[in-house]
C-alpha cells in the first residue's frame, strides 16, 4: 500500500522544487519526480497563499538587488578607473528576473500585418512613393 504525503511534506516538496526543480527535489526527498511536478504544478494553478507570499517576498528582495546594481553602476560612471560592463550585465539580469516574477514584461514585441492583397487608395499610393523617393534620392525619377 502506498503512503499517502503530509501537507507538510507536499509543500516542502513544493517549496524545494520552486528553488531547485522538480527532478532535484524529488530526488533529495526520495520522491517520484512525477509527483512532485504534479504537486507543484498544481499549487501553481490554484494560486496557493504560501506561493503568492513567496513570490512577492522574491520580488521585493530582487528589487532591492536591482537598485542596490543600480547605485553601483552609477558609482561606476564616475569613476573612470571602473569596469561598467559587468555590473550593467548584472543590472540587466536582475532587472528581468524582477519583471519575471513581478508578473511583468520582459520584453516588448511589436507586429506589424500587412496584407499585400489589400486594396491601396491613391493617398496611401502617394504617400509610399513619396517615402520611397526620400530613401532612395538618386531613383526618386524612376519611383512612379
Amino acid at each position: 500500500m502506498t503512503r499517502r504525503a503530509t501537507a507538510e511534506e507536499r509543500a516542502e516538496a513544493v517549496g524545494l522544487a520552486l528553488v531547485v526543480g522538480p527532478v532535484e527535489a524529488a530526488r533529495r526527498l526520495g520522491l517520484p519526480a512525477r509527483t512532485v511536478s504534479d504537486w507543484r504544478r498544481r499549487a501553481v494553478e490554484r494560486g496557493d497563499p504560501a506561493l503568492v507570499a513567496t513570490r512577492d517576498a522574491l520580488a521585493d528582495r530582487l528589487w532591492r538587488a536591482v537598485e542596490l546594481a543600480t547605485n553601483q553602476v552609477e558609482a561606476g560612471l564616475r569613476d573612470p578607473k571602473a569596469r561598467l560592463s559587468e555590473r550593467a550585465q548584472a543590472l540587466r539580469v536582475l532587472v528581468d528576473a524582477h519583471a519575471l516574477v513581478a508578473g511583468e514584461a520582459t520584453q516588448r514585441v511589436e507586429a506589424v500585418n500587412v496584407n499585400v492583397g489589400a486594396p491601396v487608395t491613391d493617398v496611401d499610393r502617394r504617400d509610399l512613393l513619396d517615402w520611397l523617393a526620400a530613401q532612395v534620392p538618386e531613383e526618386a525619377d524612376r519611383v512612379e
